[in-house]
C-alpha cells in the first residue's frame, strides 16, 4: 500500500478518498509509535548554548514519592549537516543516525521499576519517560549532554473571535486557503457539523486515551471531540456555511484535526505537552515529503508562566527551530490570565521563540488588560 503521506499530498481535495486509503500507510511510514519501537532520523542539530533543565526541580518532587513526567533528550550526539534532507539523501550523506535510544531506556529499567516511556518521536530526538527518583539519576548520569525537562500539563484557551483581522479584503485579492491544510491542536472536532462540509481531511489523536483505547490513533474518529473548544476553533479558521451566511478566515482551507485532550483529566491534566510533541512531530513528517501543504498550525491552548520573556532553550526549540525551516508558521493563544493591565507574561508555548503570539483585542482594536500579549 503506498505510504499515508504521499496519499495525502494527493488527496486533500478528496477528503473522502484520503479517509478510505490512508492509514495503514501512515502508521508504516510512521514508526514512533508505542514504547518499544527503534527510530531512524535523518536529521542534524547545530550547538546551542547550554541551558539549565528541570532535573533538580524533578528530582525534588519524585523524592517525595511517586513518579514525575519528564520529557527527555541527549542520549546519544546528532550529526550531519542538513536536517531536511529527504530519507535517501540522508542515507546517501551518511547523516542517517540512529536514534531509538534503547540503551538509555535499558540503563533506566535496571535502575528501577518506575520508569514508563510514554513516547517517542520521528523527527527529534526526544522521549516522554515517567521516572522515578532512582530512575532520574541514572538518566542524569547517563552522559553530561542529558537534559530532563518537566512534561507541562496545559489548558485551553478560548476568547470572543471577530472579523478584525481584516479577511474580506485577502478573499477579495484571491486567498481563501484554496489548495492548503490547517493543523488545528485541540480537543477534538465535530466532524458531523454543517460548518466544515467534507473538509476535514485527517484526524489523529495524541492522548492519555483515545478511541481506540491506545495513545496514538490515527484516521475517521480519531479526533473526536471531547468538547466545543477544538470544533470552535477549527470553524473559526476554516468553516463555511452559505445558508447561514458565516464564514470562517479561510473558507476554502482544509483542516487536519489533532486531537490532545487527555480523557483523564484528573490523573494526567487537561493536555500534556508530549501529546502536543507528537502532534507536531506528525506535522513535520507530512511537510517535510509534501512541502507548501501544511499553511499553518494552530494551537488555541497553554499554561501560564510567572517569568516574562522568551521561554527558555531545550526540548521546545529544537521543534521550533524544524518548522520555521519548512516554513511552518505556527499560531499560539498568548493567554486570558492577566488580573489587571496585561501584568501576566506570554503563557506556554506562545513564549517559545519563533512560534507567533496571537492574544484577545477589545471591537476598538486595543489589547484587552486580561491578555497576556
Amino acid at each position: 500500500m503506498p505510504s499515508f503521506i504521499k496519499i495525502f499530498a494527493d488527496e486533500l481535495r478528496k477528503p473522502s478518498a484520503c479517509q478510505a486509503r490512508g492509514i495503514a500507510g501512515w502508521k508504516r511510514r510512521m514508526p514512533f509509535f508505542g514504547t518499544g519501537t527503534g527510530i531512524l532520523l535523518a536529521l542534524a542539530v547545530t550547538a546551542t548554548p547550554a541551558v539549565s533543565d528541570d532535573f533538580n526541580t524533578l528530582l525534588s518532587r519524585a523524592q517525595s514519592g511517586g513518579t514525575v513526567s519528564t520529557l527527555v533528550t541527549g542520549w546519544q550526539a546528532i550529526t550531519g549537516d542538513n536536517i531536511f534532507q529527504s530519507n535517501d539523501q540522508a542515507r546517501a550523506s551518511g547523516n542517517f543516525v540512529s536514534l531509538n535510544g534503547d540503551e538509555f531506556v535499558g540503563k533506566l529499567n535496571a535502575s528501577s521499576a518506575g520508569v514508563s516511556v510514554t513516547r517517542r518521536y520521528e523527527n527529534f530526538a526526544v522521549m516522554a519517560i515517567k521516572m522515578d527518583a532512582s530512575a532520574l539519576q541514572e538518566a542524569k548520569a547517563y552522559s553530561s549532554n542529558i537534559q530532563i525537562w518537566e512534561d507541562p500539563v496545559l489548558e485551553l484557551h478560548l476568547a470572543d473571535s471577530t472579523r478584525m483581522v481584516g479577511s474580506e479584503a485577502v478573499w477579495t485579492a484571491g486567498y481563501t486557503g484554496k489548495g492548503h491544510a490547517v493543523v488545528v491542536i485541540d480537543d477534538g472536532i465535530d466532524r458531523a457539523h454543517p460548518f466544515f462540509g467534507n473538509r476535514i481531511v485527517l484526524e489523529t489523536c495524541f492522548a492519555d486515551i483515545c478511541p481506540n483505547g491506545k495513545n496514538a490513533m490515527f484516521g475517521p474518529g480519531a479526533a473526536s471531540p471531547r468538547g466545543s473548544h477544538g470544533t470552535h476553533v477549527s470553524g473559526i479558521v476554516m468553516g463555511s456555511s452559505q445558508a447561514e451566511g458565516f464564514t470562517g478566515v479561510g473558507p476554502d482551507l482544509t483542516v487536519v484535526a489533532m486531537m490532545v485532550a487527555n480523557k483523564n483529566v484528573k490523573e494526567n491534566g487537561a493536555i500534556n505537552g508530549n501529546g502536543i510533541l507528537a502532534s507536531l512531530d506528525a506535522v513535520i513528517t507530512l511537510a517535510r515529503e509534501n512541502p507548501n501543504l501544511i499553511g499553518a498550525v494552530n494551537m488555541s491552548l497553554g499554561a501560564e508562566r510567572t517569568t516574562k520573556g522568551i521561554c527558555r532553550g531545550g526540548i521546545w526549540d529544537q521543534i521550533s527551530t524544524r518548522l520555521r525551516e519548512l516554513k511552518i508558521p505556527v499560531i499560539v493563544a498568548s493567554g486570558n490570565g492577566s488580573k489587571a493591565d496585561r501584568a501576566a507574561p506570554v503563557g506556554f508555548p506562545a513564549c517559545v521563540e519563533g512560534f507567533i503570539s496571537v492574544g484577545a483585542v477589545t471591537k476598538g482594536g486595543s489589547v484587552t488588560s486580561f491578555s497576556n500579549s
